[in-house]
């Protein structure tokens, strides 16, 4: 677990330099794949849905405002985004 300094830290590295993500992905991966993991509850599928919470991430990074909010709340609510995403549609495709 990151002090919120040290996370305040690796964003703005990560900002400047965008190899210096990969510290970001290695302290929330597990707190994003379980967020996922209980709202698809299957595996491969919450394995491609964190992929893609961090790569919009990645991709957003340099936009990120530092308020004092933990990062995870950040990548919680991309992750959020795409389990939603995701059920509208499944549910379209299984409607038609």
């Amino acid at each position: 677990m990151l002090s919120q300094d040290q996370e305040e830290k690796l964003i703005r590295l990560a900002q400047k330099d965008i190899n210096a993500f990969g510290l970001l992905y290695d302290a929330h991966f597990n707190t994003v794949f379980g967020f996922i993991f209980k709202r698809v509850r299957n595996q491969p599928l919450t394995g491609e849905l964190t992929s893609l919470v961090f790569v919009k991430a990645m991709n957003a990074i340099g936009n990120y405002k530092i308020t004092g909010a933990p990062l995870s709340s950040w990548l919680v609510q991309i992750a959020l985004n795409e389990v939603r995403q995701y059920h509208r549609r499944t549910n379209k495709n299984t409607s038609v």
